[in-house]
């Protein structure tokens, strides 16, 4: 693996992506030298990456304010990139907007791509929009993955999906369990004695999220306030729906924060919200981060009734699995929580190890590994990056 490098192309606000700073900083630890691609971030990205990861951005503006025009200028420039690399060995491809061309060149110059299945793309709203919207991703989407070496998923669903379509691709299952168990809460939460129980919302303010009926159901619920950190096309609506309820003192929209500052922010909380309807397939089937994010706080979790989410709380008990439709299954929701709280949250702390960023590096490197075809390194000698680039 000497002089070899991993390049990572990822068309996300790395500002908040914790995912793809403890991806990078594992291939730095593991002898893989990474050189993250990516977009210019609307969060500042601050210090989440380490100093041996080299991040370079190859546009001036996010992808979350002009898409096709940043998905045209950043898949030509990281094609260009990657055809006259001289040291690139493996691509790991995070999400599917950069997956094809990366997969053409890498097949071309014989650079072995790995594609990182957050979702199913050509299922999510932004794609779903026409038919021939989706009709374009799924062909984006297929013939990417039919050039790869493998591709890593977060969900066992998602898991089973891929390998039904790809049967002869090696898949593996990676949590998007970001935190550390060494970092984790370690002792079981009680509620406050006050009359006031703090929930928490984190991520993107979309279509299905189940917030606007969480707000409702809070009108008929005093001692609950919620705050919620992120953005997204719901915003709007959703500051109308809490002027609407006279829910401004107890509902509070902070939008996006630093990826560094949540775990603080989520600490302070007592029961973390994810509300998510099965509105299309790669909803009803994936695993958000989140919910991770609150069990490493010890926060039992209300989630919404999806395919995943059932089967994840049969194997790990740290929350309630409620339909989002209405305002009274919410409330219902909430009460159970509040009643078997201190065991919920104990499970919490307890399950987190096994779902823990440690575990999932023990996967997800050998994986890497076996699929670029390359060996362990006999010493981790880590590359010096250079400074942070824009082109």
């Amino acid at each position: 693996m000497k002089n070899s490098y991993t390049w990572v192309p990822a068309l996300v606000d790395v500002g908040t992506d914790n995912r793809c700073r403890r991806i990078a900083a594992a291939l730095a630890n593991n002898g893989f030298h990474p050189v993250l691609f990516c977009d210019w971030p609307v969060t500042h990205a601050g210090d989440n990456f380490p100093r041996t990861v080299q991040v370079t951005y190859l546009t001036r503006r996010s992808h979350c304010h002009a898409f096709i025009r940043v998905f045209l200028v950043f898949n030509l420039r990281f094609a260009l990139k990657l055809l006259f690399s001289r040291h690139c060995r493996l691509c790991l491809v995070v999400d599917c907007p950069p997956l094809l061309p990366a997969a053409l060149v890498g097949a071309l110059r014989g650079i072995r791509v790995v594609y990182d299945a957050r979702e199913l793309f050509p299922q999510t709203p932004q794609a779903s929009r026409s038919a021939w919207r989706q009709l374009f991703w799924t062909l984006w989407e297929t013939l990417g993955i039919a050039l790869c070496k493998g591709v890593i998923t977060v969900s066992p669903h998602f898991h089973s999906h891929f390998s039904q379509r790809f049967p002869r691709k090696p898949v593996v299952t990676i949590y998007n369990a970001t935190f550390s168990s060494r970092t984790a809460h370690t002792v079981s939460r009680t509620l406050p004695p006050a009359n006031r129980i703090h929930l928490i919302y984190q991520g993107e303010l979309r279509r299905g999220s189940g917030l606007e009926t969480a707000i409702r159901a809070l009108k008929h619920c005093p001692r609950f306030s919620l705050d919620i950190y992120g953005d997204g096309a719901e915003r709007r609506s959703l500051e109308q729906v809490v002027q609407e309820t006279g829910l401004t003192d107890r509902v509070t929209l902070h939008g996006t924060v630093p990826a560094g500052m949540l775990p603080q922010k989520t600490a302070r909380a007592h029961i973390g919200l994810h509300l998510l309807s099965p509105l299309t397939s790669s909803f009803d089937l994936t695993l958000s981060n989140k919910i991770f994010e609150y069990m490493h706080a010890g926060l039992p979790v209300l989630l919404g009734n999806t395919t995943a989410h059932r089967a994840f709380i049969q194997n790990h008990p740290v929350g309630i699995v409620v339909d989002a439709d209405t305002t009274d299954t919410v409330r219902e929701g909430l009460e159970r929580i509040i009643t078997d709280y201190r065991v919920l949250s104990h499970a919490a702390v307890r399950h987190f190890p096994l779902v823990s960023w440690e575990s999932q590096e023990e996967r997800l490197i050998p994986f890497l590994q076996n699929t670029a075809g390359l060996a362990p390194p006999q010493s981790l000698t880590r590359h010096k990056p250079e400074s942070t680039q824009c082109l």
